[in-house]
């Protein structure tokens, strides 16, 4: 679960000099909304769909700014947008996006654009961790945050030959703590009810 492994390589860029209509056609064109601006092969910032849109309001006075053929990407962009690496986990990229209030993550490698991540991108990469397009099961066990707790769970899932295709925990008020496993199959029936017999809350 790493930038690397769900980000855009080889993004769509612009240059500091676009216009801003012209940047605005492009993302329609491409189907995306952001844009990292490069300029002699460094990234000097980021546009964003809703920033040119913006752009081409109207003004205070009434007129429309876009229709100035010299207001350009440069002036509108966001200079030095925050930034992740390929070796970013996923989950930290996330935050950061959380944090900054921001819908992307430009790429770097060696001060080079190699990608982009976006929203978009961290919610693929759930339903992908997940296994949601394969026929599965969510099953939801709470316990006691307590060590062994996870390995208990597992092995009895092992013990019935149900491959699991995704974990994640979620912590509790009180040490409590739920644990949802998605499940290889669309009859979780024998992993409930051993999970039951051994005493824990299970949720599906």
């Amino acid at each position: 679960m790493f930038v690397q492994n769900h980000m855009t390589p080889s993004p769509v860029t612009i240059a500091p000099d676009t216009a801003v209509e012209e940047a605005l056609s492009l993302m329609h064109r491409r189907k995306c909304r952001h844009l990292p601006v490069v300029e002699e092969g460094h990234l000097v910032g980021l546009v964003t769909k809703r920033i040119l849109l913006q752009a081409l309001s109207p003004g205070s006075g009434g007129e429309h700014v876009g229709q100035d053929p010299s207001l350009t990407a440069k002036q509108v962009m966001v200079s030095r947008p925050v930034t992740v690496t390929p070796d970013c986990p996923v989950e930290e990229a996330a935050l950061l996006m959380r944090d900054h209030k921001i819908g992307s993550l430009p790429v770097l490698e060696g001060g080079r654009l190699v990608g982009i991540i976006t929203q978009t991108d961290m919610v693929e990469a759930l339903v992908r961790f997940f296994g949601l397009r394969h026929a599965s099961t969510r099953v939801v066990v709470e316990t006691h945050n307590r060590a062994g707790a996870l390995s208990e769970i597992t092995a009895l899932i092992h013990q019935r030959h149900i491959p699991i295709l995704g974990i994640a925990c979620l912590y509790l008020d009180g040490g409590r703590i739920q644990t949802v496993v998605r499940l290889a199959t669309t009859n979780p029936a024998p992993v409930i009810t051993a999970l039951v017999e051994k005493g824990l809350n299970v949720r599906l």
